[in-house]
């Protein structure tokens, strides 16, 4: 199978997160199995146009906004017959359903909602917030793949239908630990995550 990714990032952009890290796994399994996979995404500063990682094409074209305008020439135009598109959603969707009828997915791993708030001022964040209501509506025929069923619940508020959702937990890339660290003997809190306002650490 031919597989595209549609990412508005990828594994080697310095604002790359966990939604690269559990693609790039995904990807890798897939490349495991024989499929080829085409990871589609924008550019960032020294970034090469194309090279491969794990098996896996990158092609990067755009900027962090630009990118989403550059996916649908890129597909239409690239002559690849790809099999499968995975579209997926960081708050703005690459709006597949509207140039191309061949199988898709949407991978989203949490609906936007409120952290348009954290991300943008006034109206932006208003404007953000309904926007994302109304898109949802050209996928309503897509399957939505996410990795918790608390994102399921969210999908159905925006109408999408439970049948076409599916939650699979993201893939563990690292090693157990063969014995847990001795507690901190003063209650220590660990935060793994970018330290940006919408993750809310300081919350």
């Amino acid at each position: 199978m031919n597989i595209l990714i549609l990412n508005w990032r990828d594994i080697k952009n310095p604002k790359s997160g966990g939604a690269e890290i559990v693609t790039l796994e995904h990807a890798k399994a897939w490349v495991k199995k024989g499929h080829k996979v085409t990871w589609f995404s924008s550019e960032f500063s020294k970034s090469k146009d194309k090279e491969v990682i794990e098996g896996i094409n990158i092609i990067r074209r755009g900027n962090i906004l630009t990118v989403f305008l550059h996916a649908p020439i890129f597909y239409l135009f690239s002559g690849n017959k790809f099999d499968l598109i995975i579209d997926e959603i960081h708050g703005i969707p690459f709006f597949t359903p509207i140039y191309t009828r061949i199988p898709k997915i949407a991978f989203i791993h949490e609906t936007a909602d409120e952290i348009w708030n954290y991300m943008y001022p006034f109206p932006f964040n208003k404007v953000g917030i309904f926007l994302e209501r109304q898109y949802f509506s050209l996928y309503k025929k897509i399957v939505f793949w996410t990795d918790a069923n608390s994102t399921v619940s969210d999908l159905e508020k925006y109408g999408i239908p439970n049948k076409n959702c599916i939650a699979i937990s993201c893939p563990a890339g690292n090693k157990p630990l063969n014995k847990l660290p001795v507690k901190e003997k003063i209650p220590t809190f660990i935060f793994v995550s970018r330290v940006v306002k919408m993750k809310g650490i300081e919350e």
